[in-house]
């Protein structure tokens, strides 16, 4: 509890104030504890009423109650902090019917469906909220448990994707005020609830710094809303109902190859506005580009054959396409769910407990002239740039620049020795930071035009990548708070699921539940790409190094080598083609270590599971 510019607020963590028991520890809490437990909530009570209440435990049951929220009397803000797979957070049987009873009375957000949110005190008096998805004082239960999915348990219930819905903007006329336009509709035994904001002047394609600045959405439902005074004679004017936006500079106005665009116009509208989609394919068309974009909305992960038949299809019907970019994320255009596992090689396999079932997410089938042939089937270079459901993040990863330096710098897990020989490819490049000694609490840069990650990663946790100790404990060497400015970087990364942009891994996914989508800022992918970065090129699922008394050029060291040789070749333009190239040369060479049983399988799925995100030319 705290008290900052005459405003109380209340931050509980996990304190479970209502009921202090554990599922995981048979031990039982004392009685000394249970006492300072109840001290505790005391004077949370008699401290009351506050400017904001985050809910303790996430929103649990055990530390929420009727009676606890009766002593907050006044309170009015609220908040729940919780990951967007908590099946059991907020609880759907206790505490979202007592939210549900006081909706009239109180507000809240939560972080599962309103992701990146919060409220801001003006010295007015005014309070308002922020938010980058959803609705306010959202009663639905949480999604899905994922670990439960990574486990091989089947997906939970309320899986239902939030209802968006978008409207055309007139392109000039007077500016509005910030307005919020609210409604609610009886629907069954509940309703749905309806919200438009309307923001005035540009949209500017950057990432917000604050949740004030530009782009970010603001809403205040009880504060008068600025009226439009009419003019002398009493006829009311008729405003602008959106923002102007402005069109990107797509690759800052250097001169790409002639690309096709792949995208679904209709699934581009829902997740980043109807006038924003509008000015990113005219701005595409306007530089000569082809454009695939009148793909049906709502395209399943099945779906992913037919439509990598018209890409193919497109490619022979326009000549001169010299690279493919899909345009979002795996929900506007889905990617392929592919076994890399090579049949005959199960038994080679046998001992290997492979996290992804050897599946994984694989664009590559997009850029094909014609299956069947290993050297053609990468025929053409491309790149995925997600849009993350905002369109200031799309925007700007269209226009990351090239980098005016050929500056290297990177962070390698200690017991990743062979990565320390592979970057000597650079020119006058310093050593690469070692984890351990190193951890993300030091002060090193990775400022550089181009930076190579050789660290573990998780498909859960994108936040960070981490490295070893010389006893081979867990260190955390890289965190998304170290990632600099990067106009025009390149990253290559050696990391498990280092590229993965959706919450569900490959091997567990399926048409009946949404894959989700990684926010743009729990990812270092992401946060890259939001930070001016070409391309980043990594993984989609777990990675495999090569051991000690391997080559390095085996499995995932092979690939590694190969990108930065042609990443390095001035005639090669960029890292989507470098990345092809490498491609090429590595299938060419399979197995890389001929002498390990598994050698074949490995290399398969080093080579299916590189992508590269970003406008990566």
């Amino acid at each position: 509890m705290f008290e900052y510019a005459g405003r109380k607020f209340l931050f509980s963590g996990d304190l479970q104030t209502e009921d202090s028991g554990s599922q995981f520890s048979p031990v039982p809490v004392t009685a000394e504890l249970q006492t300072e437990i109840n001290q505790l909530r005391q004077a949370m009570i008699q401290m009351a009423p506050f400017d904001f209440v985050k809910l303790g435990h996430h929103g649990s049951h055990n530390a929420c109650s009727e009676d606890l929220l009766n002593s907050y009397k006044g309170t009015v803000e609220y908040g729940i902090c919780l990951g967007e797979f908590s099946k059991t957070h907020p609880d759907p049987e206790v505490v979202l019917p007592l939210l549900a009873a006081r909706s009239k009375e109180i507000q809240w957000l939560r972080t599962d469906y309103n992701r990146l949110c919060g409220f801001t005190w003006s010295a007015a008096g005014d309070v308002e909220f922020f938010k980058e998805a959803g609705r306010l004082n959202d009663t639905r239960k949480n999604k899905f448990d994922l670990g439960g999915r990574l486990a091989g348990g089947g997906a939970g219930q309320d899986q239902l994707p939030p209802l968006v819905v978008g409207f055309s903007a007139p392109s000039s006329g007077p500016a509005l005020p910030m307005a919020l336009f609210e409604s609610t509709i009886p629907f069954g035994d509940g309703s749905v609830s309806l919200q438009f904001t309307v923001l005035p002047g540009v949209i500017a394609p950057s990432i917000p710094a604050s949740p004030s600045v530009q782009g970010t959405e603001l809403s205040n439902s009880r504060r008068p809303q600025p009226s439009v005074r009419p003019p002398g004679d009493g006829t009311p004017v008729a405003p602008a109902i959106g923002p102007q936006v402005r069109p990107p500079d797509l690759a800052k106005g250097r001169k790409l190859p002639k690309l096709l665009f792949v995208t679904s116009a209709d699934a581009l509208r829902g997740n980043i506005g109807r006038e924003e989609t509008r000015v990113l394919l005219k701005t595409i068309a306007d530089q000569g580009h082809v454009s695939l974009v009148d793909l049906p909305n709502g395209l399943k992960l099945t779906d992913a054959s037919s439509v990598i038949q018209q890409v193919r299809q497109k490619v022979v019907a326009e000549q001169g396409i010299e690279g493919i970019v899909l345009l979002g994320g795996y929900d506007v255009i889905p990617s392929r769910q592919l076994n890399t596992l090579p049949e005959g090689e199960e038994e080679t396999v046998a001992q290997i407990d492979d996290p992804d079932r050897w599946i994984v997410w694989c664009d590559d089938e997009y850029a094909a002239s014609a299956s069947g042939e290993a050297l053609r089937y990468y025929s053409l270079p491309i790149s995925r740039v997600p849009d993350q459901h905002y369109a200031p993040y799309l925007f700007q990863s269209l226009e990351a620049p090239l980098s005016p330096g050929g500056t290297f710098s990177g962070v390698r897990n200690l017991k990743r020795p062979f990565a320390a020989r592979i970057s000597p490819a650079f020119k006058d490049a310093a050593p690469l930071h070692v984890s351990a000694p190193v951890t993300y609490l030091d002060g090193y840069s990775l400022m550089a035009s181009s930076v190579y990650l050789m660290l573990h990663g998780s498909a859960v946790n994108s936040l960070e990548f981490e490295g070893e100790n010389a006893a081979r404990q867990r260190t955390r060497a890289f965190r998304l708070e170290k990632i600099p400015d990067a106009p025009g970087c390149v990253v290559l990364a050696g990391c498990c699921w280092g590229a993965l942009t959706a919450t569900t891994p490959a091997a567990f996914a399926s048409d009946s539940a949404p894959t989700g989508v990684k926010g743009r800022d729990a990812s270092i992918a992401l946060r890259f790409l939001a930070k001016g970065a070409r391309a980043f090129v990594g993984c989609t699922g777990a990675h495999y190094s090569p051991r000690d008394d391997q080559p390095d050029r085996s499995a995932g060291g092979a690939m590694h080598s190969y990108f930065w040789q042609y990443f390095l070749n001035p005639a090669v333009r960029g890292p989507a083609e470098a990345l092809q190239f490498a491609k090429r040369e590595f299938v060419g060479k399979m197995p890389h270590a001929p002498e390990v049983a598994s050698s074949l399988a490995i290399d398969s799925k080093t080579l299916h599971q590189f992508t590269c995100l970003g406008l990566g030319w």
